[in-house]
């Protein structure tokens, strides 16, 4: 079976080493990620927590498993102060959980749950 990170890496072209980078930025708003850029610049740690589950979350092979990551998304108990709050500067799970369903599909996983039994669009 296929990772969600090799499917990613696959599908955008991007090396293994740079996966929680640009899915994290996948998974904002452009607005979002383009602060994030410069966040990432001079705190390369402020998106460690959000890095280390994206991590993990590239390690299954089902993507139905990756409601469980994009849940975590939305925890208040995340840090980040201000900036995370005033600016809403985060991956968004809804965001996560499109990208799996589509990178996965595309790469000869497990189909969309929308998708007919036994087919793989």
């Amino acid at each position: 079976m296929i990772t969600l990170r090799d499917a990613y890496c696959r599908q955008y072209d991007c090396p293994l080493e740079e996966f929680e980078q640009d899915l994290l930025l996948a998974c904002m708003s452009s607005q979002s990620a383009f602060f994030a850029r410069w966040i990432l610049r001079f705190r390369p740690d402020f998106f460690a927590t959000e890095c280390s589950r994206l991590r993990s979350a590239g390690n299954v092979t089902d993507p139905r498993f990756v409601y469980d990551y994009a849940a975590e998304f939305s925890d208040p108990r995340r840090g980040g102060g201000w900036v995370r709050e005033r600016f809403g500067i985060r991956p968004k799970g809804r965001a996560l959980i499109s990208i799996a369903l589509e990178v996965m599909a595309a790469q000869g996983g497990t189909p969309p749950p929308s998708a007919p039994p036994g087919t793989v669009p």
